[in-house]
């Protein structure tokens, strides 16, 4: 088969969950073919990424905010000529209208990856700019049936693909008992990620004592998140452990993993929590747990936003290690569907 080119456009490559994905992607495509990921921001890629895969990053300049935006997609279009790829995929609802039309005329067939919940809401310019761009591209790519059909009905003439995220599964994992006793959350410490919600609710567990509160990553909250685990009187049993690249590692000593999140696109730290064989709990949030977790047989799905009966089930689960050896065991066989290799496939059949 001859070699293709293939470009992966985003806003950043900075830690996050469709950063991740976007280098899982170019790592995977660079084995047999060309890939190359293009970037609107000037930053460090915090994933690894193999050495033929080629990050192109514009020249910022000290430009106000609304010059430099208009001269990184003047200067992404220019790379994207000269690269001249054979398909391209862009990341993200508030720039794949302005990714498209700034490629119009580039021969790649493109599809726009919608990677946030279809129930938030973009700003109002954009989701009108989305509506009348979405069609004129090969495809939208969305992560759940569920967010199919929502968005389908706000855009009738595009046409959908759902492919979920690509998990890494690891080939064995730690026992029940071989754990440390340790809650994780991962996720940017900010926006819907509403990990105060977990603080409170560990906080109020009767017997948390003996066990720690693992949060991992960082963001514009940590702060106040530092303050209320100290005001609820928690704050030598809750951690936080800033963005790290060992997560699988993380996860794999933690008993349980719990996500408070409101709203989800697909959490990929939940299913990456599943496939380590963590005891999951989380909240039935808009769109992606229910798609993971079956409840009462490889966790717990508990309504959005109820913080009492979180409490009362995080509970049962911190004391019955019967539960967590069931739910463990049963995560690691149902993960098995977002097996990474089968997922990029279908990633890979539309190039």
């Amino acid at each position: 088969m001859k070699e293709r080119r293939i470009a992966l456009v985003c806003t950043s490559l900075r830690a996050g969950g469709a950063e991740r994905i976007i280098c899982r992607l170019a790592s995977h495509f660079v084995k047999e073919n060309q890939a190359s990921i293009f970037t609107l921001s000037s930053g460090e890629a915090f994933y690894d990424l193999p050495d033929k895969v080629q990050v192109v990053k514009p020249r910022m300049s000290r430009r106000r905010k609304s010059v430099k935006r208009f001269s990184a997609l003047r200067e992404l279009r220019r790379a994207l000529q000269a690269y001249s790829p054979h398909a391209l995929f862009s990341f993200g609802g508030l720039i794949n209208s302005a990714v498209r039309l700034a490629t119009v005329g580039i021969g790649a067939k493109t599809y726009l990856c919608n990677r946030a919940s279809p129930v938030s809401n973009p700003w109002r310019g954009i989701a009108i700019l989305n509506r009348v761009v979405y069609p004129f591209a090969d495809g939208a790519i969305v992560q759940t049936e569920y967010a199919r059909q929502i968005m389908s009905r706000t855009y009738p003439f595009t046409c959908f693909h759902v492919i979920p995220n690509p998990i890494e599964i690891p080939e064995s994992v730690s026992t029940i008992e071989e754990r440390e006793r340790n809650i994780a959350m991962v996720g940017t410490l900010g926006g819907k990620k509403n990990q105060e919600a977990l603080i409170r609710c560990f906080a109020k567990v009767p017997d948390h004592h003996g066990w720690k509160l693992q949060v991992i990553g960082d963001g514009p909250d940590r702060s106040r998140l530092e303050r209320l685990s100290d005001e609820l009187g928690v704050s030598q049993s809750v951690q936080f452990l800033g963005q790290r690249k060992d997560v699988d590692r993380l996860l794999q000593k933690a008993k349980i993993f719990a996500f408070t999140s409101l709203t989800e696109g697909f959490p990929n730290a939940l299913a990456e929590a599943l496939a380590a064989g963590c005891a999951c709990i989380s909240f039935d949030c808009p769109t992606g747990p229910s798609d993971l977790i079956r409840h009462g047989e490889n966790g717990i799905l508990i309504e959005n936003g109820n913080e009492v009966a979180f409490r009362s089930s995080l509970a049962k689960l911190m004391a019955d290690e019967n539960m967590q050896r069931k739910f463990s065991g049963n995560a690691r066989s149902d993960i098995i569907r977002f097996d990474s290799e089968s997922i990029l496939a279908r990633f890979e059949a539309l190039c």
